[in-house]
């Protein structure tokens, strides 16, 4: 926070020094933006939420890949799920696919359903990747039920990655984006 309010403030004195305004005016109206911006930000509310996302960080390794679920959230109405994907080997991974996982099958108490509404992922660092997916489960799932997460394609990489996990609905109603 203390950076974007340094940056911000030497943004302002620049410009009011390029007007010809003298130093204490400019002090005072650089003061009173600093006290507009952190008014304004103390009444936006937290688009993150992180308290409601549940902290996982379960994971599964195959053929030196390693599939890493690393949070997520569940409101009854969509599923987000984040996850990391990292090779500990010097395997090329070919990153002109679109899904970093194929081949998905994601099952509710041992039901398997077909509602991915969204993936999406990026390089974070060599040989490791994140990754969202949306899932917009069926009406009838109820609030609390297990989750069955696997696939046999990383990337062009063949193996088995499949973690299980608890899920419960959180009680906020919200909708939770991961920064993709």
């Amino acid at each position: 926070m203390d950076f974007i309010f340094s940056n911000f403030k030497k943004g302002v004195e620049q410009s009011l020094r390029n007007n010809g305004i003298d130093k204490k005016r400019r002090f005072k109206i650089s003061a009173i933006v600093a006290c507009l911006l952190v008014s304004i930000m103390s009444i936006l509310p937290n688009d993150t939420h992180a308290d409601e996302v549940t902290k996982l960080g379960k994971s599964s390794t195959d053929k030196g890949i390693t599939f890493t679920i690393d949070d997520f959230f569940y409101n009854g109405n969509k599923l987000v799920i984040d996850y990391t994907v990292e090779s500990k080997t010097a395997q090329k991974i070919d990153e002109t696919y679109s899904n970093l996982l194929e081949k998905l099958d994601v099952s509710i108490n041992g039901k398997y359903i077909d509602s991915i509404s969204y993936q999406g992922h990026q390089k974070v660092a060599k040989n490791k990747y994140r990754g969202v997916i949306e899932i917009n489960p069926p009406e009838d799932t109820p609030d609390h039920f297990a989750l069955k997460f696997n696939t046999d394609s990383i990337f062009d990489k063949e193996g088995q990655w499949t973690i299980d996990f608890p899920v419960n609905k959180s009680a906020a109603i919200f909708f939770y984006h991961f920064l993709i």
